[in-house]
């Protein structure tokens, strides 16, 4: 039985990460390759280019389903692609957890940012790669368990509302500077990240799973507070002081 062709494109190189699936059908040159040189001409500025007026026109030159990925800014950086095989039927999707072969586990591995996969509506862990779980200090013993199972502090956070909302509707979420409180070694800490939940399609269009992106910007957000709070203060003390100043 194979896998769907999956793959991502990411960064200003627009390098190449994909699985065995995705190889076997488009044969690219090698993995973390910029893709112009990976696959040819055809697939090249599909990350500077990638904008809703050509997603159609890309997805059906490349035959895939296309989603966008965002780095810390929020800005477009990447793109998320599933392509189809006749051989995978609902049935087989329903069994995603238990099928090693149905793992994009290379790409995801590669990817150069937090990066998980869910399935199903209960949020079951498939794949996720050093960098989302160093991000949630919960040990490796992770995969298989569901979302909340491993990350209860998260029930009072909005998380588990917004994974649902895209599973239920298709529609992408995206964050910015999101505040999330993650239990680590036993003691609540604060972070902020930016995120993307991406709904994932099986060949009917049904969805089975979502797949979660992400960028720790706690340093950066606080770093952001700080020079704020200085320019108040400054702003103040000027205001308050007893003889006129000019900068």
């Amino acid at each position: 039985m194979n896998s769907a062709p999956a793959f991502i494109c990411w960064g200003k190189e627009h390098l190449l990460l994909y699985n065995d699936a995705f190889a076997n059908i488009y044969h690219p040159l090698g993995i973390g390759q910029p893709v112009g040189i990976s696959l040819g001409a055809d697939w090249t500025g599909l990350v500077s280019s990638f904008n809703d007026t050509n997603k159609a026109l890309f997805e059906q030159k490349l035959q895939l389903h296309l989603s966008t990925l965002k780095d810390h800014l929020g800005n477009a950086c990447g793109v998320l692609g599933f392509g189809q095989n006749n051989s995978i039927t609902k049935a087989t999707v329903n069994t995603i957890g238990s099928n090693k072969e149905y793992r994009i586990s290379e790409m995801v591995a590669s990817a150069p940012f937090p990066i998980g996969i869910y399935v199903g509506r209960e949020m079951r862990i498939l794949q996720v790669n050093d960098a989302i779980i160093k991000v949630w200090g919960k040990g490796n013993d992770i995969v298989g368990k569901t979302y909340r199972e491993v990350l209860p502090e998260l029930e009072n956070q909005s998380i588990y509302s917004q994974l649902e909302h895209v599973f239920d509707t298709g529609i992408p979420y995206h964050a910015r500077n999101q505040r999330i409180d993650l239990m680590i070694e036993g003691q609540l800490s604060t972070f902020y990240f930016n995120y993307s939940f991406t709904p994932l399609h099986d060949v009917q269009g049904n969805i089975y799973g979502i797949m979660n992106t992400a960028a720790d910007v706690t340093d950066l957000f606080l770093a952001k507070q700080q020079v704020e709070r200085s320019e108040d203060e400054f702003r103040s003390m000027i205001s308050q002081a007893p003889v006129a100043m000019c900068l």
